[in-house]
């Protein structure tokens, strides 16, 4: 991984850190998605959880 993903992702990271339950109320209006949206959505948060998985992985 080169240091601008790393970076990267350390900032995504942290941005997740600092989120609150008000963020994930549903005031993004999943439901009004087209069907392409809603696919790259679930297949960010698929790639997420594989990178948060690896990197639990890697420092245990």
């Amino acid at each position: 991984m080169s240091n601008v993903q790393l970076m990267e992702r350390e900032s995504f990271l942290h941005c997740i850190e600092h989120t609150t339950c008000e963020d994930f109320d549903g005031h993004t209006e999943f439901t009004s998605l087209t069907s392409e949206q809603k696919l790259m959505w679930i297949s960010q948060c698929a790639q997420f959880i594989t990178e948060v998985n690896s990197r639990k992985e890697i420092s245990a």
